[in-house]
């Protein structure tokens, strides 16, 4: 789920959104670019694989001398009735008990302008805390990460964003362990030009 896109802007760009993409949704690959964000909010929803749903909320508000980020992601497997049977191969009678399966994650984000003198609007730090949760019938499962990233406006129109996401312990779901994934990431982008009525921004991530 944490290396999912949560935003349409991040599934359109592939996920390559980090330098280009600012705002309420960089709170959860990229905190840096929070930083001097107007307040904002935004919320997407969407039919993931089979039956299942990825639905995203994010925030952000002017806090602290720099910018707070909130942010929720919730991917939704859907239910199952427990049909119970003493005969196997037969079909049984349902219990009326049902099973859910689902992981979400919660963050926190506070980004700030290291250089708020700069002309390009010089560099931008942040970072988050994500707590993330999964869960598979009566099994669940929790840890906790962090996430950082830098911005430079090298010059108007051209960034530059570094860094990692998702750092954190191992996460348990009954006798299975699994890996969260860590992601190290560099993004470029260049300014925008304009040719028959198109505008094109080149990107690198």
């Amino acid at each position: 789920m944490l290396t999912l896109p949560t935003s349409a802007r991040a599934l359109g760009l592939a996920g390559a959104a980090d330098a280009a993409g600012p705002g309420e949704w960089a709170v959860f690959t990229a905190p840096g670019q929070l930083a001097g964000e107007p307040p904002s909010a935004a919320a997407a929803t969407e039919g993931y694989l089979a039956s299942t749903r990825l639905s995203a909320a994010a925030v952000a508000v002017p806090a602290f001398g720099g910018t707070l980020g909130l942010g929720a992601t919730l991917l939704d497997y859907g239910s199952v009735d427990e049909i119970a049977s003493s005969i196997p191969g037969v079909d049984g009678t349902a219990t009326g008990r049902t099973y859910l399966a689902q992981d979400n994650a919660v963050v926190v984000a506070y980004a700030r302008r290291a250089c708020r003198a700069c002309r390009a609007g010089g560099l931008r730090v942040g970072g988050a805390v994500e707590l993330v949760n999964t869960r598979v019938a009566d099994l669940t499962g929790s840890a906790v990460a962090v996430s950082a990233s830098a911005g430079w406006a090298v010059r108007p129109g051209w960034d530059v964003t570094a860094g990692v996401a998702h750092a954190g312990p191992d996460i348990a779901l009954g006798a299975t362990r699994g890996a969260l994934p860590l992601t190290a990431s560099v993004s470029a982008v260049a300014p925008a030009w304009r040719a028959w009525g198109w505008s094109v921004r080149p990107m690198l991530d």
